[in-house]
């Protein structure tokens, strides 16, 4: 990844700066697992009242967890609540609590916000459905992003936003997919941080019976048959599977991050 924020995100972020004035919610999307990194204190500030925050990914963490980021959530004033927008978990609340604020003839404006591969686009997609119509940008507002409609809402379509607040070297963000990052790195920390908080799934998952501290990755890569020339582990190969065992949720359901 290159270093600040990628331009098609520098212009999501400008849209929701322009369009906050005429917005009447923002949905900002959270990892579930790690809802302390994904947050964006930037847009929490600038909406306020206006912020509905939707901890998604939800089948991936720990529910306990989930449910204790979302009451952490509500006491500091937010309307929060957990789903899984790929399996349509908590959706209809979702769409309700939305339905909820509609007041009036005029559609409920609304801008979907959240870092890239927090399931922005999922949640979109299931929000608009098939029968969304692009209704392009409103009187009074010069050009920008497109707006589409479904129903009584209009959704502000723009790029996951990489703000200021997020940071581009984080383990735990490169561990859920959200940012890129060196894979040995962030997996040996993955497996160190797993370990201690519940080895038999990393133990049970590759067949192990041990693993020593700092050769995580070189026991996985043996244990899989994951070798190069001359029977030397893969590690690369290694730390790709569990990167991709830990975001499909084959490792458990985890919650890195606690309120």
């Amino acid at each position: 990844m290159t270093r600040g924020i990628p331009g098609h995100m520098q212009k999501g972020k400008l849209a929701i700066i322009k369009y906050a004035k005429v917005l009447d919610c923002c949905l900002l999307v959270l990892d579930s697992r790690a809802p302390h990194s994904t947050w964006d204190r930037r847009v929490a500030a600038r909406f306020e009242h206006k912020l509905v925050v939707v901890l998604n990914k939800a089948s991936l963490a720990d529910p306990l967890q989930t449910q204790k980021w979302v009451s952490h959530l509500a006491a500091q004033g937010y309307t929060a609540l957990g789903v899984d927008a790929k399996e349509g978990i908590g959706m209809g609340a979702l769409r309700r609590i939305l339905e909820s604020k509609i007041s009036g003839r005029r559609p409920l404006r609304v801008a979907v916000v959240g870092l890239p591969n927090t399931g922005k686009s999922t949640i979109l997609n299931y929000l608009l459905g098939r029968r969304a119509t692009k209704v392009g940008n409103k009187p009074g507002i010069t050009r920008g992003p497109q707006w589409v409609r479904i129903g009584k809402l209009e959704i502000l379509d723009t790029p996951g936003v990489l703000t200021g607040s997020s940071s581009l070297k984080s383990p735990t963000l490169a561990a859920l997919g959200v940012v890129d990052g060196e894979s040995e790195l962030t997996a040996s920390w993955l497996l160190s941080w797993l370990m201690a908080h519940g080895p038999k799934a990393v133990l049970g998952r590759y067949d192990l019976t041990s693993l020593e501290p700092g050769g995580e990755l070189e026991a996985i890569a043996r244990k899989q048959g994951w070798l190069r020339q001359g029977a030397q582990p893969d590690l690369s190969r290694a730390a790709v599977g569990v990167l991709a065992d830990f975001q499909s949720g084959k490792l458990g359901r985890w919650t890195i991050e606690e309120p």
